[in-house]
């Protein structure tokens, strides 16, 4: 029975080849592996690009629900001054839900974390699509 981990084995088959058909040489059977690492190439380009997009998602709904949370637990003070009629209070609960600023305005100079991670996400983009120039010159020698 022939062992299936030497079926792959070069030169395993130039021993076994029939009189008459030439062996494959180690040239002809990287070249022949060339498409297939293409395709492999292409898939992982575009399961990268999918699992950011699922990555930026997941932090855009997790970004909602902490916002949705906040809101309620503002909210929870209005309702109960509504429930036991205490205008002051009821007063007191809108006026510190309506300062909430929901849309800051940076300065000049200022930053935040998102800002930041999208800062390096995308430095990290732009240097592997530099780099890939640069693969492929060295695959063409």
């Amino acid at each position: 029975m022939v062992d299936p981990a030497r079926f792959f084995d070069v030169g395993y088959h130039s021993s076994v080849v029939p009189d008459g058909v030439s062996p494959i040489s180690a040239r002809d059977a990287f070249i022949s592996l060339i498409p297939r690492m293409g395709l492999v190439l292409f898939v992982e380009f575009f399961a990268y690009f999918f699992l950011r997009l699922y990555r930026s998602s997941l932090w855009e709904i997790k970004y909602i629900q902490n916002e949705i949370t906040n809101i309620e637990a503002k909210m929870i003070p209005v309702h109960v001054a509504w429930i036991r009629d205490d205008e002051e209070a009821l007063g007191d609960a809108l006026k510190s839900l309506s300062k909430t600023e929901r849309n800051f305005v940076l300065e000049k100079g200022q930053t935040t974390v998102e800002l930041e991670k999208a800062k390096a996400s995308n430095a990290i983009a732009q240097q592997m699509v530099k780099a890939v120039p640069s693969l492929l010159r060295r695959t063409e020698k």
